[in-house]
């Protein structure tokens, strides 16, 4: 899921959303924990904010990431990966 747009636009807001109206990000996982059940999930947060890539997840200032393409794929190597079994989980991260 990606958001662009200048500060104050309400980018934020429209990801995440307050608890009793939950925005895009967790409406979009439910529905994925709804119909991929079978599978096992991983979850990266990424930012990418005046041309720097910073990894949610990780613990403090983090390392270097660089954003690679290849055969159709955008990867980001080193990138935090976290399993996840449900919205609960997201949330929790």
């Amino acid at each position: 899921i990606f958001a662009y747009g200048q500060t104050g636009s309400g980018k934020t807001h429209t990801m995440t959303g307050p608890a009793e109206d939950r925005g895009v990000n967790f409406r979009a996982i439910q529905l994925v924990f709804e119909t991929a059940a079978a599978f096992e999930l991983e979850l990266s947060i990424l930012e990418i904010y005046n041309e720097t890539l910073r990894d949610l997840l990780a613990p403090g200032a983090g390392k270097k990431l660089e954003i690679h393409t290849a055969s159709g794929r955008c990867e980001v190597p080193g990138l935090d990966r976290r399993p996840v079994r449900s919205v609960d989980d997201v949330v929790a991260l």
